[in-house]
């Protein structure tokens, strides 16, 4: 996990907005100024030398304070030579007439903000101090000590409750930073286990696509050259066989470029369906079929495709059935697919279907869709397949 920087922190919160800068300097600034001007010392010099330094300290904020605030991430020593040469004119002019002390204002706040609260106070009340030796030692006239605690105790007092506050925000900022960091670190590793498990139904896709396509035409020729009586083998069936292995094989290779998203698809597939099953002797009948322009997922339309290739290899190989039945029902924003046949059945209840390969094949797939699968099959009553496929 990053480490949280603090000092960066406080970096963003002093140029979040050059323009509240700007206005607390030149709020201090004119109440400086006034307050020169409204109450002037005995000399004119001083009085001059006053306003100079305070025009340098606008001067020394705005030249050297702007680029700080504008890109204060690569300006850190900046920021210290702001700080100091504001301290110096600040001494300087405070020595000439203490009015200028106004100027501690947006020092302080920087302090307040630059610095951890255990340092910051300190600092603030030694710039505070300082301000007030020089205004009753040199300033003139002077300022009696208890005209300056009058001045400066309520102003640190503020300006402790201020940082503070500052010290809380940026703590909860350092804690809100944390836990974005974190989450980004989630983020990151949900994203690779999504990888990761696309990866697996991916493998697990292909694998069901070619069980259910060149494995079975594959096993329809093994059991065609076992079946040869005499050494005679159809040779036109085992040639149509691998013809039909082959085109599965280049349907899985261009499965994905271009996958259908309306059921028109599907009705192909239902009628290949029919006449495989008339060929074995089942008679399929289909009782409703939605309309081709029905919309549907391609992820979906291939799930079901595959499925009814499946339900097909089951009904001949195992169920003995002489007629299937096919439904489809559209209801609540579903699709629901019957399939149901007067075959010998099994007993479905406590059939762990890892068993069945082709049925654990065709739940995994409704799964992987967010559909639903189940089975229902007794012996001598056939069995039923229900399907529940989102749109």
């Amino acid at each position: 996990m990053a480490r949280f920087d603090r000092s960066e922190q406080r970096r963003t919160i002093l140029g979040g907005g050059l323009w509240v800068w700007s206005l607390l300097f030149v709020g201090s600034l004119g109440a400086a100024i006034i307050m020169t001007l409204v109450y002037p010392s005995h000399s004119t010099s001083r009085e001059v030398g006053a306003v100079i330094a305070e025009l340098v300290a606008a001067l020394s904020w705005f030249g050297i304070g702007k680029p700080v605030f504008v890109q204060l991430g690569r300006s850190k020593t900046r920021l210290w030579v702001l700080i100091g040469s504001q301290i110096v004119i600040l001494a300087i002019s405070s020595s000439l007439n203490p009015n200028t002390g106004y100027l501690l204002m947006p020092v302080a706040a920087l302090v307040y903000a630059i610095l951890p609260l255990q340092l910051s106070l300190p600092s603030v009340a030694v710039i505070e101090g300082m301000v007030g030796f020089l205004s009753h030692y040199f300033a003139r006239p002077s300022v009696s000590y208890v005209v300056i605690a009058d001045w400066f105790v309520p102003t640190f007092v503020a300006g402790s409750f201020v940082a503070i506050f500052i010290s809380r925000l940026l703590d909860q900022q350092a804690n809100l930073s944390r836990s974005l960091n974190e989450l980004r670190v989630t983020q990151g590793r949900l994203s690779e286990l999504y990888r990761q498990i696309g990866e697996n139904n991916e493998r697990e896709r292909l694998a069901a696509r070619i069980h259910e396509t060149i494995a079975q035409q594959l096993i329809g020729i093994l059991l065609i050259v076992r079946g040869g009586q005499d050494g005679a083998i159809d040779v036109e069936l085992i040639e149509e066989a691998a013809q039909t292995a082959l085109d599965a094989a280049r349907a899985v290779i261009r499965e994905g470029q271009l996958p259908a998203t309306t059921l028109a698809s599907v009705a192909d597939e239902v009628e290949l369906l029919k006449d495989k099953l008339q060929s074995s002797g089942v008679t399929l009948i289909v009782k409703h079929f939605p309309s081709t322009e029905f919309l549907l997922d391609p992820t979906t339309t291939e799930c079901m495709t595959l499925i009814l290739r499946e339900v097909g290899n089951n009904i001949i190989r195992h169920s003995k059935a002489r007629t299937a039945y096919l439904d489809f029902v559209e209801e609540e924003g579903s699709l629901i697919v019957l399939v149901e046949d007067d075959g010998v059945g099994f007993e479905a209840e406590g059939t762990d279907l890892r068993e069945h390969f082709g049925l654990e094949l065709m739940r995994r797939r409704v799964e992987q869709v967010f559909g639903d699968f189940s089975i229902k099959s007794h012996r001598e009553t056939g069995t039923q397949i229900k399907v529940r496929l989102p749109r």
